[in-house]
């Protein structure tokens, strides 16, 4: 991972900003004669033979998916992509924009990022790229633009739960979930037997990420990542989208509560619901 530490210096401007065409729509002129309006019929007032009035289309070259390329310094690099990519899929989530960070290129050589989406979605993404490639920009707050932000308060007794060894289930939860997951662990706002868990992202990866967090904390006996893996297959065996909630009727318990692997004959990871 490239230096993370601010320099002073110019980043270069991850792509250009082309401005767009508005194009108008004209309507075109009635070749046929106005017609004298029936008897009784004020003049001005609309008829069934009155011709509907023209409707003005979208300009396609503001709803276009299109594709641009920019540069990141090396120095900001490990800033817009995150541990895990987590930060990349933030910016995904407040833009709306498809982003990849290529860095196969030569020691040294800017990286080079691609940007998918319309052109407002992609000028929003560049906004957030550059505020990040700036000197304080890794502590700078974003705007949220189309992502949403949910706070949860998770019990103290599972917080190591949702963590992980390491950081491991947290990324884990990141990923399935395609959420930026943050835990507050100063426990302000919130009483001391709780923490608070900030999820950002989508509507639906916010979703996804609340019930799964809501699941470990419903089943504190079970191994965290068997019971994502079993709350994955029951979803999908079932159908039901994601913010519903319980009950889960495929599995154990309803799905609170549920046993340990050991206690449900599951051993070592295997068995009817193992696997993610």
């Amino acid at each position: 991972t490239a230096p993370d530490t601010a320099a002073n210096t110019t980043t270069p401007n991850p792509g250009s900003n082309p401005g767009s065409t508005n194009n108008q729509v004209v309507a075109p002129e009635s070749t046929q004669a106005t017609a004298s309006a029936p008897a009784g019929v004020p003049a001005g007032v609309p008829t069934s033979d009155t011709p509907a009035a023209p409707v003005a289309a979208a300009n396609p070259a503001m709803e276009a998916t299109i594709e641009e390329k920019g540069e990141v310094s090396t120095l900001y690099v490990g800033r817009v992509i995150g541990k895990g990519g987590e930060m990349i899929r933030d910016l995904q989530a407040r833009s709306g924009c498809r982003i990849d960070v290529d860095q196969n290129v030569p020691d040294g050589a800017p990286r080079i990022i691609t940007y998918r989406g319309t052109r407002s979605t992609i000028d929003f993404a560049k906004h957030l790229v550059q505020i990040l490639c700036s000197e304080g920009g890794k502590e700078a707050e974003l705007p949220l633009g189309k992502a949403i932000r949910k706070q949860i308060q998770v019990p103290g007794t599972v917080i190591g739960k949702i963590i992980g060894r390491g950081g491991e289930m947290i990324r884990e939860l990141q990923s399935k979930s395609a959420a930026k997951i943050q835990v507050d662990h100063t426990g302000g706002g919130v009483d001391a037997s709780h923490r608070q868990v900030t999820v950002t992202g989508t509507e639906q990866s916010v979703l996804k990420a609340e019930e799964m967090i809501l699941f470990l904390c419903a089943n504190p006996a079970m191994d965290a990542m068997q019971a994502i893996g079993m709350l994955i297959r029951e979803k999908t065996q079932s159908g039901a989208p994601w913010g519903t909630g319980p009950p889960y009727p495929n599995l154990p318990n309803q799905g609170q509560g549920m046993p340990g692997a050991n206690e449900m004959g599951m051993g070592g990871g295997g068995g009817m619901y193992g696997g993610s």
